[in-house]
């Protein structure tokens, strides 16, 4: 008898590489959805059309580029810890957590005038109890951070690597991360950038959102002697915010008013969680942007009318950034 791969035995785990594409140690474990998140990225030019002699087409191919992919996605919800790495590989790179307490302070502003954000890479494991599968090389393409009510906070990100090799995954102590409970998000507004800081964020309200970003990492592949891409660029920079919120007066003022009069938008989405040394677990974006579209009376919940509206990211020149994320949280540098 010959015992398959177990579910229960797959591992996810990441390390910071120092340099792109050079392999290190995993260091941290991830508890994410390990079932048809990872593609090898061995990429086959088909030579299907020869006329060899035969009405059955040779399936034979040519190996004419290396992309692994994994979207490095939390099965039960994401914990403040767990975003260093992805923050840092699709946020802003080069930081470390300021502090002389157990609470350390990430302070993540990505810069949208020049090609500086620095962004990490890292080596995965991705395997079961028969195989472990490397991948060096691994940059974010772009990540999503969604909550709603009765849930914990939800996170995905795209990743590209460069190659990937069969091998034993790090030996690793299990962690205990401190999850991000979706209904302690709150939203605020200002009036500019400045009073993001002390804005105070409405009550009875808000149902849900969903934050997606894209970095502008770019993966580019060169003559160069290798089938994987050589080196990341910084191109270019997006994101929206989707939300949900129920039928009131200041659902109309805030999004459906603002979007008909093209009113730039300062919000502020903040999570506050448990004592961590001197202060608290916490998470919190400012984000400029402008309301392209609202959906009056999108739906209903128990028979309460509820609106939906997206946001665009835009930059402020005035106050110098387009979305900016303080993560408080326990590491002191990149795992």
């Amino acid at each position: 008898m010959v015992a398959p791969g177990t579910q229960i035995l797959t591992n996810i785990q990441i390390g910071h590489e120092a340099a792109l594409g050079g392999t290190v140690n995993r260091t941290r474990k991830f508890y994410g959805v390990s079932t048809g998140t990872f593609d090898p990225g061995y990429e086959w030019q088909s030579h299907a059309a020869e006329n060899r002699g035969s009405k059955v087409r040779s399936p034979r191919s040519t190996l004419i580029q290396q992309a692994p992919k994994f979207t490095l996605q939390d099965i039960d919800g994401i914990a403040f810890d767990d975003l260093v790495v992805p923050f840092s590989m699709g946020l802003q790179g080069g930081l470390t957590g300021a502090g002389g307490a157990a609470d350390k302070t990430w302070s993540f502003a990505p810069v949208t005038t020049s090609t500086s954000n620095a962004y990490e890479s890292a080596t995965l494991d991705i395997g079961d109890d028969i195989q472990n599968y490397i991948v060096n090389g691994a940059v974010c393409t772009g990540w999503e951070l969604s909550a709603t009510i009765g849930a914990p906070t939800k996170f995905s990100a795209d990743l590209v690597g460069m190659t990937t090799v069969k091998g034993a995954a790090t030996a690793l102590s299990n962690i205990t991360p401190e999850y991000i409970q979706g209904e302690l998000w709150t939203v605020a507004y200002a009036a500019n950038w400045a009073g993001l800081a002390a804005a105070v964020h409405d009550d009875n309200l808000y149902r849900s959102f969903s934050l997606k970003y894209n970095p502008g990492v770019l993966t580019r592949h060169y003559l160069d002697g290798q089938l994987t891409f050589g080196q990341i660029v910084e191109g270019e920079i997006s994101g929206t915010l989707d939300l949900e919120f129920e039928s009131t007066a200041l659902a109309v003022s805030q999004y459906y008013d603002k979007m008909t009069a093209q009113t730039p938008v300062f919000l502020k989405l903040a999570n506050i969680g448990p004592v961590l040394g001197g202060s608290f677990y916490s998470l919190t974006f400012y984000i400029y942007g402008y309301v392209t579209d609202v959906k009056p009376i999108a739906s209903e919940d128990e028979g309460i009318n509820i609106y939906s509206a997206s946001l665009a990211i835009d930059y402020d020149p005035v106050g110098a950034h387009h979305l900016t994320a303080t993560l408080v949280c326990s590491l002191a540098a990149i795992p």
